[in-house]
């Protein structure tokens, strides 16, 4: 009997063994079936394994990424363009993808996703311009691919010394020989029927320069959408920033700025309005310069949602760094508001001689051969969210605190002004405030006012010699109320009936220290 129960003990605590051994054992497949679900691609997005040091890529998985890449055309697109027809009604192209110190696998990429998703009869050629690379590995990595049967169509250049963006696409067109010129950055993937759109609206009319769509690139090769109502527009420090479309409908978006990663022109017109401007060397400014020059003389800017590409940073904000640059859009196309932009670009508008002639040379060219509007009938017509700040301006653009967070008017007079997350790259009329130099920080006509040194900061509409809508900002970042002693503009969070967080600004007591609920700042817009 002691026997019978001990082995009955025994078979139990075997079973229990088992049973545990298992139960471990399917955890850990659990968990890695779970790691491997989590790390799965999701459509359009697409995982890189880990690149060697000379970026040599295997052909295969770069075969594979672009294969992987999701359609992200609107559906009414992907009818219009199902298959390849009516081609041979389409101009001859030549794609031009000019790079510098490119990492040599993004280049690689840009080519393969053109080859692949661009019909062959579409294009005459590919021309390559390296703009004085001074990475040997990028030149010899590309003179290997090149001589491969399909890039049979591919023509590469190389200029000696680095010139920018401007220079090298304008050297590009004096050798192209197709009719449409479509310029294409190193950093770009193409996705399936991206050229046709681009094609078809320039033979509806031959004055434009026409830009695709441009998805999110990350720099791990995922990419995010961005919503098709985005275009480009301006700042007054002349950076380019997104916007949201006044337009919903159609396929092609008037644009008031061009970011320049893709863009297709017919090679006459843009030799007819100068082309890109030669003058103009490295550290930003050519698409932007070239983008008001075709809409103030005669031409128009357009963005086809049917045609998709990615780029490596897309939402970042483009900014001229070269003062050079700087000077000569202001010079050329600013007019009465170019001290606006050398203010808020924080730019000296003295030239040297060499400077000036040579913008003096530039203007006269263009009058003889153009005859332009001037720049206030862009903004009332093309760019017609960009508020242009008064004569009275001390800072204008967003009122940021707390590091991410921005104010925000809201549509009804009196209401409390609240706060939401800055996004710098994107151009919000409502959240373009200015401090005048009667120490009112305005909306247009209104004015922030804070009743009470504890009350919610509203909106009323401005008045010469109210108190209660005057502020002063200290170099620490706050800003105090002069109606109100030791009372400062505040970051409250607060949560409303539905429980959600709501930020807003109070007027409330200065805090000791550095509280940064209490630092502002004016980002330059």
């Amino acid at each position: 009997m002691v026997s019978t129960r001990l082995r009955m003990r025994m078979r139990y605590l075997g079973t229990v063994r088992v049973s545990r051994l298992v139960f471990a054992v399917g955890l850990i497949f659990g968990a890695i079936l779970l790691c491997r679900w989590l790390m799965r691609p999701s459509p359009g997005i697409v995982r890189y394994k880990e690149v060697p040091v000379e970026h040599r890529m295997p052909q295969q998985e770069i075969d594979d990424y672009i294969f992987a890449l999701q359609d992200t055309r609107p559906p009414h697109c992907r009818l219009e363009y199902r298959g390849h027809g009516h081609q041979e009604a389409r101009p001859k192209v030549s794609i031009l993808v000019d790079f510098h110190n490119a990492e040599f696998y993004n280049l690689k990429l840009t080519l393969e996703s053109i080859l692949k998703h661009t019909p062959d009869e579409l294009y005459k050629e590919i021309i390559l311009l390296d703009d004085g690379s001074d990475q040997a590995l990028v030149t010899r990595h590309a003179d290997e691919v090149l001589r491969g049967k399909k890039f049979a169509k591919v023509r590469a250049f190389r200029s000696e010394k680095y010139h920018g963006r401007g220079v090298t696409r304008f050297k590009a067109s004096q050798v192209a020989e197709g009719s449409v010129l479509v310029f294409v950055s190193s950093d770009v993937t193409v996705n399936v029927g991206w050229l046709e759109p681009l094609l078809d609206a320039i033979s509806e009319d031959y004055r434009l320069l026409v830009v695709s769509h441009s998805e999110n690139f990350l720099s791990d090769h995922r990419f995010y959408q961005i919503d098709d109502d985005m275009v480009s527009t301006f700042s007054w420090t002349l950076s380019t920033i997104y916007t949201e479309s006044a337009d919903h409908s159609g396929r092609l978006l008037r644009t008031p700025v061009m970011r320049g990663e893709v863009v297709a022109v017919s090679k006459t017109f843009l030799e007819s309005i100068g082309n890109y401007d030669d003058g103009m060397f490295h550290g930003g400014g050519h698409d932007f310069e070239l983008s008001l020059r075709t809409w103030l003389c005669g031409g128009q800017v357009l963005k086809s949602i049917c045609s998709r590409v990615a780029t490596h940073s897309a939402l970042k904000p483009l900014v001229v760094t070269n003062h050079t640059n700087y000077r000569r859009i202001a010079e050329l196309w600013l007019g009465d508001y170019k001290d606006i932009a050398y203010q808020q670009g924080g730019v000296k508008r003295q030239m040297s001689a060499d400077e000036k002639l040579d913008v003096d040379i530039r203007r006269k060219f263009l009058n003889k051969k153009l005859t332009c509007r001037s720049l206030d009938w862009y903004l009332n017509n093309v760019a017609t969210n960009i508020l242009a700040p008064s004569a009275e301006m001390v800072h204008y653009g967003k009122l940021k605190v707390s590091a991410t967070y921005c104010a925000r008017l809201t549509k009804e007079l009196g209401k409390e002004v609240i706060l939401v997350l800055c996004r710098p790259y994107l151009y919000d009329p409502s959240m373009i405030f200015m401090l005048d130099s009667r120490d009112r920080i305005r909306v247009g006509d209104m004015c922030l006012f804070a009743s009470s040194a504890t009350s919610r900061v509203i909106l009323t509409e401005c008045q010469d010699d109210n108190r209660l809508q005057t502020w002063q900002f200290l170099d620490s970042g706050l800003v105090l109320s002069r109606a109100f002693e030791d009372t400062c503009l505040t970051h409250v969070t607060s949560v409303d009936d539905a429980k959600t967080r709501v930020h807003q600004i109070h007027a409330s007591a200065c805090r000791s220290g550095v509280d940064p609920k209490q630092i502002w700042s004016f980002i330059s817009f």
